[in-house]
């Protein structure tokens, strides 16, 4: 069974930094052959997304490129928006669509989800979908609600991911306890059958083994943990071993 370890490296890195990151992740990937279950999919910033991208293909590694965002439609009068076709040709064979960070501080409601959704789907991008609610929305007993209404605009378009991000632990350190994931993680599967489900959310290599370990789990979406060597490679050599118990 495949497993999924999504490195979101948000806008931390430079594009140098990038490319020496991605540098470091191929020649970790070659020297791994326990990574051979594990896809191993990178979001640089937008900026380094095509260098990041021709590093990949020029090492013919099989780390594939997502990217940290789309826009609504392919071409136009969109300052500022971003072809998902063009991104495709740039090398990206995902896009993260729906990201906490993206709702909070871009206010992208779900018309404007479900534009860049079907766009990205047009474009024959993966879509790796983000899904999760406020620290208020699950005080108030309304995480499954919100969840379930947050998936609707996927309806008609398969996921290639659903990453399941509880909107109060992303960057806060405070990741959610891994019953409570899994609970939401079944919850999603009901929804969305056959889509693999995602924990992100302060993911690190403290507790990545928790949630890989999960049933309804298939990888991890990791942000600022992922933007180091050391950090990445200490979580997938965990994934790694879990991976190799689980299969014997």
């Amino acid at each position: 069974m495949k497993r999924y370890f999504v490195a979101n490296w948000k806008m931390y890195l430079s594009v140098a930094k990038s490319e020496q990151l991605i540098r470091q992740l191929i020649r970790y990937e070659r020297g791994n052959k326990i990574l051979r279950d594990i896809e191993i999919i990178v979001a640089p910033s937008m900026l380094a997304l095509s260098s990041v991208s021709a590093l990949v293909k020029q090492s013919r590694s099989k780390i594939k490129i997502a990217a940290q965002d789309c826009g609504i439609a392919d071409a136009g009068a969109f300052t500022g928006g971003i072809s998902s076709s063009e991104l495709k040709k740039m090398g990206a064979r995902y896009v993260i669509i729906g990201h906490a960070e993206r709702r909070q501080f871009f206010n992208e409601d779900a018309m404007m989800l479900s534009k860049k959704i079907s766009a990205a789907h047009k474009a024959g991008l993966g879509i790796i979908y983000c899904v999760g609610e406020t620290q208020d929305e699950r005080h108030a007993a309304r995480a499954g609600e919100v969840v379930r209404e947050q998936l609707r605009v996927v309806q008609g378009v398969t996921p290639a991911l659903i990453a399941y991000e509880p909107r109060w632990a992303i960057g806060t350190g405070l990741a959610i306890e891994p019953h409570e994931a899994e609970h939401m993680h079944a919850s999603i599967a009901r929804e969305v059958r056959g889509v693999p489900i995602c924990y992100g959310g302060s993911v690190n290599e403290k507790n990545i083994a928790a949630f890989i370990n999960l049933e309804n789990t298939r990888g991890v979406l990791v942000g600022s943990a992922s933007t180091t060597f050391v950090g990445c490679s200490e979580m997938l050599g965990r994934m790694s071993k879990i991976i190799q118990a689980k299969a014997i």
